[in-house]
């Protein structure tokens, strides 16, 4: 599923999606609270891409590296996260400010986009939990991002983070996400190497697109 416009489909399921997701799980910037715990097993690769011209697409390979006991009894499946770009400012300031300058692009058939009432600020997905201590993963397929504005700037940045789900929960977010494991348009986790000198963090995972490369 394609989804370039932030105002265009909006699916049935996103209204309890997003009441459910938007602020369980999410790192500090994107709650009320500023106390922040770890809502999965993962740290998250930050790493630094060209910024795309207008309407130029830009895609990434996350990394999630396996470095905690999951916060939650039997894990089974995980909620995976990815926001279009934000003020890299204002989220050292604790606060969540798009900037609106690159969407994430919602093109798999286990995922769904997410935010309030006639918005969209970017989209999750549900996976199984088929990780290992200390390994690290990416996923099957990239993720994409479009830029919408001639003028990304080096605040840009979009986020992603997890939430592990327990067993007792995931046919109910199977159902919510849409996710069927005979589906040949899932997005899931599959296992690569750990970057070498990577930053990678318990809380979330910054795409930091460098201005320079933009058009």
């Amino acid at each position: 599923m394609s989804n370039v416009s932030k105002h265009g489909l909006r699916l049935a399921t996103v209204g309890a999606m997003a009441a459910l997701m938007v602020g369980a799980g999410a790192p500090s910037f994107a709650q009320e609270s500023a106390v922040s715990t770890p809502d999965s097993s993962f740290s998250f690769l930050s790493q630094e891409l060209p910024a795309g011209g207008f309407f130029e697409e830009v895609p990434v390979q996350p990394q999630f590296r396996v470095d905690h006991e999951s916060p939650v009894a039997d894990p089974a499946g995980v909620v995976l996260t990815f926001t279009d770009t934000m003020s890299q400012q204002a989220l050292e300031s604790g606060t969540w400010e798009e900037t609106n300058h690159a969407l994430a692009l919602d093109r798999y058939d286990n995922c769904r986009t997410f935010g309030p009432s006639g918005y969209i600020y970017g989209f999750k997905c549900f996976v199984p939990y088929d990780v290992a201590a200390g390994k690290t993963y990416t996923l099957t397929s990239p993720i994409d991002y479009i830029f919408v504005n001639r003028t990304p700037t080096d605040d840009d940045a979009g986020v992603y983070y997890a939430q592990d789900i327990p067993a007792v929960d995931f046919n109910g977010f199977s159902r919510l996400y849409g996710y069927d494991p005979a589906n040949d348009n899932n997005l899931t986790f599959v296992e690569t190497t750990e970057l070498p000198g990577g930053v990678y963090d318990g809380e979330y995972g910054l795409i930091d697109f460098d201005a320079a490369g933009g058009a």
